[in-house]
């Protein structure tokens, strides 16, 4: 499966933001134009969950990196198993809870279709590995693993 050179590398949280930002109808021409703007009380509509003082401290110091990111895509630096249940929430809709089973640095199972799938890869870092068991209709059956359980 070909997938993009995604350039732009985020923090967990700023990243994070985006998604859920995204999630409640945000699209990039609107976050960019409110990132520009430092219009906090509008940003901090779309997510009550990440503070928006952070994100806009760090589109100040890296405009272009964020800028790239939201217009062209990103990869996170770093990923917590917290933050990925945040990220299957905000991209895919699944509750952080009851919705999978976390253990020993794995998440799953999960039916995600091939270009889910192809935006993870293109996202996760490198200790993360999506593995396929299977697949149900047009669905895999997939799992999360951390490849280092020290992370």
């Amino acid at each position: 499966m070909a997938t993009e050179q995604i350039q732009a590398k985020l923090p967990q949280p700023y990243a994070l933001w985006i998604e859920f930002a995204r999630s409640k109808g945000a699209d990039d021409e609107l976050l960019l134009k409110a990132l520009d703007k430092g219009d906090r009380e509008f940003l901090e509509s779309f997510n009550s969950v990440f503070k928006v003082e952070g994100l806009l401290e760090y589109a100040a110091e890296h405009p272009e990196r964020v800028r790239r990111a939201i217009s062209e895509g990103y990869e996170f630096t770093f990923l917590t198993v917290n933050g990925l249940k945040f990220l299957l929430e905000a991209r895919f809709g699944f509750p952080r809870e009851g919705a999978y089973e976390v253990k020993e640095g794995s998440l799953g199972p999960l039916q995600l279709k091939s270009d889910g799938i192809e935006w993870l890869q293109q996202r996760l870092p490198s200790f993360w590995s999506i593995r396929v068991q299977g697949t149900v209709a047009d669905d895999s059956i997939v799992y999360l693993d951390r490849l280092n359980a020290e992370v």
